[in-house]
């Protein structure tokens, strides 16, 4: 599920990825035209907003958001870290009203418990997977009639028009004057954090449609809202709440297409292939929310938004993990110098249970059923001499490689049965994970030189026992 839009805006072509994409879009605004219109539909008991709650200091945690700091042409959406509040607007296309039932569903989905939902809520599920580091909670704001049709959009958007980016400008015009928008700027980097835009109309798959799901990165250099500027938003349609998930449970909502925008929001990258005929094929197999929207996040993504509790390995030893997806626990054995291990290459290692937020998707499109290893080759590194900063969908990504047309992949997953089958099938099946008395010991790096170590996996239970050994010299 992805499709290419094409932007045509002062004279350079643009692409933005939807369905679960990343772009970062930077263009100076001094010729944009501000067309105001639409309307909120406030109730008559709505109160203006404000910012009197008190923030709790920010301490950035992730060595992703460190990378993007560093670097003029990033910006960092939500903190992975600490009590965020977001900004959800409801955008009412025409005469597609929202009815209560909408509504209902997306409070569940945003701010609901895991009872409430029968899986998890946006906000349940970050606070999981970081581990309690994320307190998450959504604003959901009265509803935003556009005051345009379906087929206006349609057309527009054939015409190359930025239509997302259009009802974004007009909504916080006007929602400017009801909320201290100061709220939604957690990190203080004078950017609102994160936005959803979720329109009112069905989803469509077709290519030539602007009604799926995307992240997209909107700066205005020349506008603000309470003195703040625009960063990541999302965009997506209020009937992926109510997609089934599977036949194993009735649930209330749907919202891991929200959840995998979100981790775009955090500024994780996708991990699928976007085109099989360009570059390797492979990578995870589908086994994480950042590539088939299921599960947990994978321990890379913990890594980067600084979730993960990690151990570098360094010397001979057995070690202990506990599951990855209530410890955040990992193994990093690098197969390069660099001096910022997470952000370079190295194997990287956790004890997967189909439980917790894996419990619910487990065995389906690629999500293990059964308890293993999982071995991760992973090349972070970020060095504009290296790879291709834009794939070829114009994905702008800050690291040197991706998992998609790049000379090789940015995380793959290595597979204890060696049949390559997830590069055949797109998808990871039980027999890639590393069992109890299984090994790893003949590996090499992207530049052929050989793992250092044999790793051996003695036992699984609780907890994973995995005793790693120096090769020795020949």
């Amino acid at each position: 599920c992805m499709k290419k839009k094409n932007l045509l805006l002062l004279g350079t072509v643009l692409f933005c990825l939807s369905s679960c994409s990343y772009l970062d879009f930077f263009f100076d605004t001094s010729s944009y035209i501000y067309n105001q219109y639409g309307s909120l539909s406030l109730p008559e008991s709505f109160q203006t907003q404000d910012s009197s709650y008190t923030k709790t200091p920010y301490e950035n945690i992730s060595p992703l958001h460190e990378a993007f700091y560093n670097n003029e042409n990033f910006f960092v959406g939500l903190p992975s870290s600490g009590d965020i509040k977001v900004l959800v607007i409801p955008v009412q296309i025409g005469n597609d009203q929202f009815s209560d039932t909408d509504l209902e569903k997306l409070e569940l989905a945003f701010n609901g418990t895991s009872e409430e939902t029968g899986y998890e809520s946006i906000s349940s599920y970050y606070n999981k997977v970081s581990n309690g580091l994320v307190n998450m909670e959504a604003i959901i704001t009265p509803i935003f009639n556009t005051g345009k049709t379906q087929s206006y959009y349609e057309n527009s958007y054939r015409l190359g028009n930025d239509i997302d980016c259009e009802i974004l400008d007009n909504a916080l015009c006007l929602l400017d004057d009801y909320y201290d928008l100061s709220m939604f700027d957690y990190n203080d980097d004078s950017h609102i954090d994160g936005i959803y835009l979720i329109y009112s109309c069905d989803y469509s798959t077709s290519t030539t449609s602007p009604w799926w799901a995307w992240c997209y990165d909107y700066s205005l250099t020349n506008y603000k809202y309470d003195n703040l500027k625009t960063n990541l938003f999302c965009w997506a349609s209020i009937d992926f709440l109510y997609d089934p998930i599977n036949d194993k449970k009735r649930i209330n909502v749907n919202a891991e297409t929200l959840i995998h925008e979100t981790g775009h929001l955090f500024g994780l990258d996708d991990y699928y292939d976007y085109d099989t005929t360009k570059g390797p094929d492979g990578g995870i197999g589908g086994a994480s929310m950042m590539d088939n929207n299921i599960g947990d996040q994978d321990s890379l993504s913990k890594l980067l938004l600084g979730w993960a509790n990690y151990t570098i390995v360094d010397k001979e030893g057995t070690y202990k993990l506990k599951p990855s997806e209530s410890s955040n626990e990992c193994l990093i054995i690098p197969l390069r110098e660099n001096e910022n291990e997470i952000l370079g290459e190295y194997l990287l290692i956790d004890y997967y249970t189909p439980t917790g937020v894996n419990e619910l998707q487990a065995g389906r499109y690629g999500l293990f059923s059964k308890s293993g290893v999982r071995i991760y080759h992973v090349d972070a590194r970020i060095d504009e001499n290296l790879g291709n900063p834009e794939n070829l969908l114009g994905y702008y990504t800050i690291f040197s490689f991706n998992n998609s047309d790049t000379e090789h992949m940015f995380i793959k997953m290595i597979e204890y049965d060696n049949n390559n089958s997830i590069a055949r099938t797109g998808l990871a099946s039980n027999n890639d994970l590393f069992p109890a008395r299984s090994s790893l010991t003949k590996y090499y790096n992207y530049d052929n030189q050989m793992l250092e170590y044999n790793i051996n996996i003695d036992s699984l239970g609780s907890e994973a026992t995995i005793t790693i050994t120096k090769k020795e010299e020949q």
